[in-house]
């Protein structure tokens, strides 16, 4: 994800031919500014636009940090004017850094040069800007904001340990302050603590993160999935399906994973609990080569076929008889979804491999697992 995907302040909609590069007169203490700048912290920034307008109309001229806002506002709404814009901010922020006594100027700044392409000149200014908070010329955050702003400059210099309890340190301010009223900052912050818990298969923090997101129905078809793959992991297979059930409901013509996902997570809370282990090898599952899983897939299935050949094979089963057909079913089916959802969890592509294979109907037939199965109707 990169650093502007988010903007994180308010923009400021006016003319260019109205700036000047000098040091604009900062309006600190003006409600309007405030008001503006609430608005665009809270992702609104179509309705930020004419109270940024009037800012400019009433002869406010813009700082840094707000020069950075209409960039990033322009840029979303495909304004032609957003690189002059970026290349204006850039100037002014860097003429404020030298007195800057906070994180703002220096947090837009490292944005900006992000943006414009000069990762090595941003580095040196996260640098530098840490530095000065660890000597105490620059003021530490006191908000869940500046913590936020604080959290990404280290994320910015790959210290995702230090990012990562920041991040985590503003989502907690946030919850208490209102997720809406920061709501860019929230979608970045949790998202970002998400990936990184990926990465480390980390499940319950993978699952906190993108449980949040789902709730406030901010969440990908992919972060959904992930959030489903998360819950799986933790054996929490009910929630695992309806976080799968939301992804097809969102996209429900590109989403053939999470529909076979989604039967195999509501088999398997039928079933639980799921074999762990290959019955030929006593291998773990989650130490299956793909090749492996799908042999293991087949093999169930013969095993099944294999059930009821014999259950054919006999005119009248006796009741001893059947209890024995119906067991080796029973372990048959639990097998198949255990390594259904292995398979699946391992994002190999579960849709592909059992169509193809003819398997696809052990999922979403429940008479394929009958000894005597009776016709679908």
């Amino acid at each position: 994800m990169r650093g502007d995907a988010i903007g994180i302040g308010l923009v400021l909609a006016l003319e260019a031919a109205s700036w000047s590069v000098g040091s604009p007169q900062v309006p600190g203490g003006d409600e309007s500014r405030r008001s503006t700048v609430a608005l665009y912290d809270a992702g609104e920034y179509a309705e930020a636009c004419p109270a940024i307008e009037s800012l400019v109309d009433a002869g406010k001229p813009l700082d840094g940090p707000m020069t950075y806002r209409l960039f990033f506002c322009r840029r979303q709404r495909g304004d032609a004017r957003a690189a002059e814009t970026l290349s204006l901010a850039r100037t002014r922020l860097e003429q404020e850094l030298p007195e800057s006594a906070d994180l703002d100027v220096p947090f837009y700044l490292v944005n900006a040069l992000q943006n414009l392409e000069e990762s090595a000149e941003a580095r040196r200014v996260a640098e530098k800007t840490l530095a000065s908070l660890k000597s105490g010329t620059l003021r530490g955050p006191e908000t869940p904001a500046e913590r936020f702003r604080l959290a990404k400059l280290h994320a910015d210099l790959g210290l995702d340990p230090e990012a990562t309890s920041l991040y985590a340190e503003a989502l907690a301010g946030f919850e208490v302050v209102g997720r809406a009223t920061f709501r860019p900052y929230v979608l970045w912050a949790s998202r970002w603590i998400g990936e990184r818990a990926l990465d480390r298969q980390d499940w319950p923090a993978v699952d906190r993160a993108f449980s949040a997101l789902a709730q406030s129905n901010d969440a990908s078809v992919y972060e959904l999935d992930r959030l489903a793959v998360a819950r799986s992991r933790l054996g929490r297979f009910a929630e695992a399906r309806e976080a799968w059930d939301r992804a097809v409901k969102a996209e429900p013509a590109t989403t053939d994973r999470a529909r076979y996902c989604a039967r195999i997570a509501e088999l398997a809370a039928e079933l639980a609990p799921l074999p762990q282990t290959d019955p030929t090898s006593e291998r773990r599952l989650g130490d299956l080569s793909k090749d492996e899983l799908e042999a293991l897939l087949n093999d169930q299935a013969e095993a099944v076929r294999n059930v009821r050949r014999e259950a054919a094979a006999t005119k009248r089963l006796k009741k001893k008889a059947r209890q024995q057909l119906e067991s080796r079913m029973a372990t048959a089916k639990s097998m198949f979804v255990a390594a259904a959802y292995e398979y699946a969890l391992d994002d190999f592509p579960i849709r592909e491999t059992l169509f193809q294979a003819g398997l696809a109907q052990l999922l979403f037939w429940p008479q394929e697992w009958q000894v005597v199965p009776t016709p679908p109707e």
